[in-house]
């Protein structure tokens, strides 16, 4: 657990201490720290992984379906992080712009303040999250939950294409972070 949270740390100068608000936002991981990450059960992997990428203080968190899999009370406690994060950031900084990919409604629609519903990855709605239910999302998702076989390939296909366009974009994001950091001087 420790190394995983080092790990989130490689951007920072060597010596960089692993912050301390990352245990008050996952208690369970001060505990563990000790333990192999592949040790941990999966709402515990899945708070590690949250962690490492709260270690460097990002501006910017992506999360891809934290919920699944995970036991509800995991889910609870991810949701009450996800919230302050967005609400006021790491140590009281500035708010934290958050992108939540999620399958699980109740879940997005607790905290999302914008959203977007996509299908065959093209958006086909999108809106503010506190009116998510008024607009009829809840029945656009559920429509796509309840597509044929041959539906569910579709989707599952333009879910993957889409997947391989964010890699794409991380993979830009990546290249331009390094040039930056090499006309900063930083090693990454």
């Amino acid at each position: 657990v420790q190394d995983n949270l080092r790990m989130g740390l490689a951007i920072k100068p060597g010596g960089t201490l692993i912050p301390t608000e990352l245990f008050e936002l996952f208690p369970v991981l001060k505990q563990m720290l000790q333990r192999r990450g592949g040790d941990l059960s999966g709402g515990q992997q899945q708070q590690l992984a949250i962690a490492r990428a709260l270690a460097a203080g990002p501006k910017l968190l992506m999360l891809d379906e934290p919920t699944e899999g995970i036991q509800p009370s995991i889910i609870k406690d991810i949701g009450r992080v996800i919230r302050m994060l967005a609400d006021r950031g790491m140590r009281g900084g500035q708010p934290m712009a958050i992108v939540l990919v999620e399958q699980f409604y109740d879940f997005a629609a607790e905290l999302a303040d914008q959203y977007l519903v996509m299908e065959r990855g093209e958006v086909v709605q999108r809106g503010r999250g506190k009116d998510m239910e008024a607009e009829g999302a809840r029945q656009q998702t559920t429509t796509a939950a309840h597509r044929t076989p041959r539906q569910a390939h579709g989707a599952a296909r333009a879910r993957r294409q889409a997947e391989a366009r964010l890699r794409h974009v991380l993979r830009d994001l990546a290249e331009a972070r390094e040039r930056f950091a090499r006309l900063l001087g930083i090693a990454f």
